[in-house]
């Protein structure tokens, strides 16, 4: 736990790691990470991943991404206006 908290730098974050997502992974032997390309980023064209957990909570999947796209949406709507 100590070293968790070292390497986070937050209580909450070592937590919640330790509490709730370490059991999920405790019988696989590794391969606890996707990472996915997500092209480029605009202004130095430096190449972009999403990296996430492969067995992630489903009801959790995508609420950060939608709240995301919903932000631009709304973001690009006002700009265009």
């Amino acid at each position: 736990r100590r070293q968790v908290i070292a390497r986070i730098g937050s209580d909450e974050l070592a937590k919640r790691l330790i509490e709730t997502i370490a059991p999920r992974y405790a019988t696989r032997n590794g391969g606890y990470t996707r990472i996915m390309k997500a092209g480029f980023r605009h202004g130095d064209n430096a190449p972009m991943a999403v990296i996430e957990f492969v067995d992630r909570d489903t009801a959790a999947k995508g609420a950060a991404d939608r709240a995301r796209l919903e932000a631009e949406d709304t973001g690009e709507e006002a700009e265009a206006a």
